[in-house]
């Protein structure tokens, strides 16, 4: 895409003991980077590890839950088992350490000067605050561009269309597995970081589609 001008397109996604960047953790980030259409880009190999939580006490095993707001702004909640959570707590990467990852990953892509990801996410802003909870500003704002994509973002602009042109809204809810259900997109509800980065990345592709 020469409109990216050196820098790539890739899905970001992580998985997190709770909603909330200031009590809660990443267990688990994936980023994906695209090719020119939009679909995974097989010559790079996407960043994907598990991290163990550092404030375990915090961790509250019979209610984990991921939760992304959703149309009428309630949540989507998604309950992780404990074989999850004791999976990160047991074989996850040092959070500091895989913080240090993606950044050697990072560099192997050999972008140009001052060439960075432009995120593609589902619900961005809480992905963002999480990643720089975890990679300090400094580092995020080295990895990460600040024009980003934002699916989630789509459905409601796709929403306001529809109300202007007084036909129905095309999506009545804004989580990821609606939209891949309105959009006839297959998916388990796995909300492993990977499975969601493909997902986003077909929703993407499919909007791309529709707009054009």
């Amino acid at each position: 895409m020469k409109h990216l001008n050196g820098n790539i397109l890739a899905v970001v996604d992580v998985e997190t003991t709770s909603p909330d960047p200031e009590f809660g953790e990443i267990i688990e980030v994936c980023v994906l980077p695209l090719n020119h259409h939009a679909e995974p880009n097989k010559k790079i190999t996407p960043f994907s590890m598990d991290i163990c939580p550092v404030n375990r006490d915090n961790i509250d095993m019979d209610a984990i839950r991921v939760q992304r707001a959703d149309y009428f702004h309630e949540r989507e909640k998604c309950v992780y088992d404990k074989a999850r959570i004791l999976q990160a707590l047991t074989t996850g990467v040092d959070a500091d350490r895989a913080a240090d990852y993606l950044v050697e990953w990072f560099d192997r892509l050999k972008l140009p000067n001052h060439k960075r990801i432009m995120p593609i996410a589902h619900n961005w802003c809480f992905d963002r605050d999480f990643l720089i909870k975890w990679l300090g500003r400094k580092t995020f704002d080295l990895i990460f561009d600040p024009r980003y994509r934002d699916t989630m973002c789509n459905t409601l602009y796709e929403n306001d269309v529809a109300c202007w042109q007084e036909r129905d809204y095309p999506y009545q809810k804004n989580n990821l597995q609606y939209v891949c259900t309105t959009l006839r997109i297959e998916r388990e509800r796995s909300h492993r970081a990977l499975d969601d980065c493909i997902a986003t990345a077909e929703v993407y592709r499919k909007m791309l589609q529709h707009t054009i």
